[in-house]
């Protein structure tokens, strides 16, 4: 095994540089000290702290053919042809210590009978997002401090449309426009607590006609048995800081600062 050496300026940057991402100041040992430190450091991305997966709900294609957009009359008046939220999905069991988000992932690929006339949408993309964790549930468990309930925030959807405009050329749109997904938020059942069961739904598919992104000539185009909308549902957990609680603290740390002002 090779040997390497070390000199204590090297030592005191690694050690200046863990802290800097612990946010402790305390003299690490070497090596025990360092190793345990190392072993804190937590993993942050947009879900919480520390997010894993927890289970893969659905991953299924949805046939277009197999919704009312085969039966609808194209036009303007956006219209729910399938309603995800009368779709039974599987349920995840998971426990109170840990915080949950729900991601549901839509990827709608529209396939045409010949040459698609313009503007057509070719991609349509969404994604939502439900944040489930411990809240106050009365006006009491605020004042004490006590998380008793757990709900759901709203689930936030975000969409990406790409489209060919009228000259033929790429578009890209972040709006609701000739087919898009609106996500159902999903339900807890709290019966067997602290253990608890999620319950997902599947998005509800939007259709309307778009004179900038889908003409009702376009719909008339669609080969709705090759144009599938494929949709993801996964629940991660995180430790008790994700989004939905950390808008909590953050409602009691100004209460606290304004309340508190003589």
């Amino acid at each position: 095994m090779a040997q390497y050496l070390t000199t204590g300026e090297d030592l005191t940057n690694i050690a200046n540089a863990i802290r800097a991402r612990t946010g402790e100041s305390s003299s690490l040992i070497y090596p025990n000290g360092f190793i345990t430190a190392i072993e804190g450091l937590t993993k942050y991305d947009w879900k919480g702290k520390d997010a894993e997966l927890v289970d893969t709900i659905y991953d299924d294609a949805i046939v277009l053919s197999n919704t009312d957009l085969s039966t609808w009359t194209p036009s303007s008046t956006v219209k729910t042809v399938f309603d995800g939220s009368s779709v039974s999905t599987n349920s995840v069991t998971v426990n109170s210590d840990y915080d949950y988000v729900v991601v549901t992932d839509v990827c709608i690929s529209l396939q045409y009978t010949g040459t698609a006339p313009n503007p057509h949408i070719v991609e349509s993309y969404g994604s939502a997002f439900a944040y489930i964790g411990a809240r106050p549930n009365t006006y009491s468990d605020y004042i004490n401090n006590i998380n008793s309930t757990h709900t759901y925030d709203s689930a936030v959807t975000h969409w990406l449309i790409i489209a060919d405009n009228s000259a033929g050329n790429k578009i890209i749109t972040a709006n609701t426009y000739g087919v898009f997904i609106i996500a159902n938020s999903p339900t807890v059942s709290k019966t067997n607590y602290p253990t608890m069961s999620i319950s997902t739904k599947l998005p509800n598919l939007r259709v309307g006609t778009s004179g900038s992104y889908m003409t009702s000539a376009a719909f008339d185009a669609l080969d709705l048995s090759n144009s599938k909308m494929h949709i993801w549902i996964r629940v991660f957990r995180t430790a008790h800081d994700n989004l939905f609680n950390g808008a909590w603290a953050h409602f009691r740390a100004m209460g606290d600062k304004i309340h508190n002002v003589t």
